[in-house]
């Protein structure tokens, strides 16, 4: 198996945008309170709804800012991409919808077989479709 794996420099820049998220979270909860404080409507004094949305901002920023900087400073970065192999990690769609293929079997390209006579087209699209399994 192989990892993508985000560079230091990015998550040091995703760390500092996350930072910005939280100050902004604290912000919007800060106006939204001052502004909804002296409201004629009695809900807005004890459920301030736009202020929740800086809670939110604050949340993610957080858990945004501590996945970044222990990508930027950790030892082993957590991976963007896995690229694996069939054999390593089957696909749970395929594996789930049955169209994984027996173990060890090797399958003829798609390309190819299509490049074949008129019959042998038909022969395939009759084993496509005695293989097609309605989504029930």
């Amino acid at each position: 198996m192989k990892s993508i794996k985000p560079g230091r420099g990015p998550s040091l820049q995703g760390f500092v945008g996350s930072i910005a998220a939280v100050v902004f979270g604290i912000f919007w909860m800060g106006m939204a309170f001052s502004i909804t404080r002296d409201s004629p409507f009695e809900a807005t004094r004890f459920f301030p709804v736009f202020s929740v949305f800086g809670l939110i901002f604050i949340g993610l920023g957080i858990f945004q800012a501590v996945y970044h900087y222990k990508n930027a400073t950790g030892k082993n970065r957590m991976s963007v991409l896995d690229i694996v192999d069939s054999r390593e990690e089957p696909d749970p769609l395929n594996v789930r919808f049955g169209h994984e293929p027996a173990a060890g079997a090797a399958r003829e390209p798609l390309l190819p077989r299509l490049r074949k006579t008129s019959a042998s087209r038909l022969s395939i699209l009759s084993e496509m479709r005695e293989s097609f399994i309605p989504l029930t």
